[in-house]
């Protein structure tokens, strides 16, 4: 029996009326029900603890509830640091000597930047019948660089003409 491959079909997204996309408020952590568990615990217990500590002392006991709001920003703290310290790359079809004065004015700038090379991947494209044997496809090499430093990378990006979309973050 022989079954027919049939591609996806997909439809345009509807678009939203001058809102931002969403964002994750965690960016690296993913928690799953025992992580919702334990971070609800805990959340639960500091404000059982600022309850007690607030009651112990004579003072209205329901503000030291907002405690309860201490698990959850250290967790977002932890997530935003390791976040920031991950690597990121652009590319833009720049060849390796853009990409090195990139880096190098990156680098001047501060910002811990190097350079990786895109292979050309002619075989591939040989073998797809797109290139001619013989035609060799230009390499082109991508920017790549920690997330805190998104900001700066995007101002020299564009200082030098290249056009680079908005970050989500």
């Amino acid at each position: 029996m022989a079954r027919s491959r049939r591609y996806a079909e997909y439809s345009a997204a509807p678009l939203r009326s001058g809102r931002s996309p969403s964002r994750p408020w965690l960016r690296t952590a993913q928690l799953n029900a025992v992580g919702w568990a334990a971070l609800l615990g805990l959340c639960a217990a500091a404000a059982g603890v600022g309850f007690a500590i607030l009651r112990w002392t004579g003072l209205p006991s329901w503000p030291g509830v907002a405690l309860a709001l201490a698990p959850l920003g250290a967790v977002v703290l932890a997530d935003r640091k390791r976040w920031a310290g991950m690597t990121t790359g652009f590319g833009w079809g720049g060849s390796p000597d853009d990409v090195a004065g990139v880096v190098a004015a990156l680098r001047s700038e501060g910002v811990s930047a190097s350079v990786e090379l895109d292979g050309p991947a002619l075989d591939t494209w040989v073998e797809l019948g797109v290139l001619p044997a013989g035609v060799s496809m230009p390499e082109t090499a991508s920017l790549t660089y920690r997330n805190r430093d998104a900001r700066r990378v995007q101002a020299v990006l564009r200082r030098r003409g290249i056009d680079v979309p908005e970050p989500l973050w």
